[in-house]
């Protein structure tokens, strides 16, 4: 009686339970279209940020790593204004 509440209890467990939220991709296309979604989000980040910049700081910014300086991260190679 005892193992038969048991599997009843267990089977309403399983039907009632949420699904499992997918986190990581399960093939190779998945992955490719989540990194390209990723890097889309970056790109325009990017480029409104860049928008914001004189010209000069434009131009010097296109060499730079996008994603250190949407992170906040700082560099040798930061723009340096000139000042005389």
């Amino acid at each position: 009686m005892r193992l038969l509440a048991l599997l009843c209890l267990t089977a309403a467990w399983a039907v009632a339970a949420p699904a499992p939220t997918k986190t990581e991709p399960t093939n190779a296309q998945e992955a490719a279209a989540k990194k390209a979604a990723q890097d889309k989000v970056v790109d325009e980040r990017y480029a409104a940020w860049v928008a914001k910049l004189s010209p000069a700081e434009q131009e010097w910014e296109r060499i730079l790593h996008q994603r250190d300086k949407l992170a906040g991260k700082s560099n040798a190679w930061d723009f340096v204004k000139d000042d005389p």
